[in-house]
């Protein structure tokens, strides 16, 4: 069995190391040290395409497989870990659970926003752990959209929560 990343998956790793090293690893230490939200790096990492990894280009993702999201998150964590949480709970905990159980109108809604990066996927959850991270601000939250699901336990549906004032 062959491990080798293909052409196409070492050219991605490249691609996110490079823009790893010149956009998130200046500041990362900084960022964590104040807990702040990286909301400048929100759209430059759009840009890129870090938001739509495993939506179908159908929907305006990237669709790429579960190695290529894992080469991504990879290349993010090694300087900024907080920045690594961000994109891979945007593209799997909200986009994933949008893409395995959400109608077909939910998703066309959706994913399209989610995978421009115009809007954040949030996903809840009442863990004290996940309580402790960063949070953008108030003013950041303001010029941000974030887009929240909640799974309800008794059916695989997805329902929007009541929006959230800013």
């Amino acid at each position: 069995m062959n491990f080798d990343l293909s052409e196409e998956q070492t050219l991605l790793r490249q691609t996110i190391r490079e823009f790893a090293e010149r956009e998130i690893a200046p500041g990362a230490s900084a960022r964590d040290e104040a807990a702040r939200f990286p909301s400048d790096l929100i759209p430059r990492m759009a840009d890129l395409g870090l938001f739509g990894i495993n939506i179908p280009q159908e929907y305006g993702g990237a669709g790429l497989d579960a190695l290529g999201a894992t080469i991504i998150i990879e290349e993010v964590a090694r300087f900024d870990g907080a920045l690594a949480l961000i994109v891979a709970s945007h593209n799997s905990l909200c986009a994933g659970h949008i893409l395995s159980f959400g109608s077909e109108t939910q998703k066309q809604k959706y994913l399209p926003f989610l995978a421009s990066g115009k809007k954040l996927g949030a996903w809840r959850s009442r863990s004290p752990v996940l309580a402790r991270m960063p949070r953008p601000s108030k003013p950041a939250l303001r010029s941000m959209q974030i887009i929240g699901f909640s799974m309800e336990k008794s059916s695989s549906s997805l329902r929007a929560p009541p929006r959230a004032s800013t």
